[in-house]
């Protein structure tokens, strides 16, 4: 997995672009069926707990990277004359990223343990996000917000749909099935998910991007995102670049 490139690329591309949300398509863990740790692609050690707080860990890095600089921009902008718990607020939810996902196949793999995909996930991302906010707060001896909890819950979002700001429908999918023709799945996908106006699909580790013109949508497009990893027996095996 590229580690360093998530933690430190994705964050300068996102604020290069001026982009407000992460869309994540499941597949954050591994997981430790199919021999996977004794074939080498993930570190001994790491359960299905603990890498569902690496990866909760690695998309906290990349919101954090954003927020601060972003925070520190309107701090600098705006924190001068109005400066009421209103304002505090604003300031928050314009240098937060939202981060909207959904569930992988691998993710699942948590229901033969009796648990609920991402659910530690989903936990420590959220707890973790509120500490480290708090703490730039603390540190730049802004007021305390109480009511930071609900800014936090309106931006990080585990769903299969989603309303964007635009009103336009964002459907995530990670159809469980195997590759075939380049744009085959994502083709499929967006028939499937007649509604969304965007479609975000993974699981078969190639990028594609469709657009098609609906009579009663307007224009749709549809991504089928990529993976960061790479150089596994999977990926190689595979021909997957």
């Amino acid at each position: 997995v590229q580690y360093e490139w998530f933690v430190h690329e994705l964050p300068r591309l996102i604020l290069q672009h001026k982009i407000d949300r992460l869309v994540g398509a499941g597949d954050y863990v591994a997981g430790t069926k199919h021999n996977l740790v004794q074939r080498g692609e993930v570190f001994r050690g790491l359960n299905n707990t603990k890498q569902e707080k690496l990866a909760a860990e690695m998309v906290l890095a990349v919101i954090m990277k954003v927020f601060r600089t972003r925070f520190a921009r309107l701090k600098k902008k705006e924190w001068t004359g109005n400066r009421s718990n209103q304002m505090l607020r604003s300031m928050i939810e314009r240098s937060l990223l939202a981060f909207s996902y959904w569930q992988g196949n691998h993710d699942k793999w948590a229901l033969d343990e009796s648990r609920d995909p991402l659910d530690t996930f989903n936990m420590h991302l959220v707890n973790r996000l509120r500490v480290e906010i708090l703490d730039v707060l603390t540190k730049h001896e802004f007021p305390y917000l109480p009511d930071i909890d609900a800014s936090i819950a309106s931006k990080i979002v585990f769903a299969p749909k989603h309303t964007l700001p635009s009103g336009l429908t964002l459907c995530i999918a990670h159809p469980e099935m195997g590759r075939m023709t380049p744009s085959g799945r994502a083709q499929q996908t967006m028939s499937f998910l007649n509604d969304g106006q965007v479609v975000v699909l993974a699981n078969f580790h190639v990028g594609i991007a469709l657009q098609e013109w609906s009579h009663t949508l307007g224009e749709r497009v549809t991504i089928q995102a990529p993976t960061i990893t790479s150089g596994t027996a999977f990926e190689d095996g595979k021909n997957k670049r």
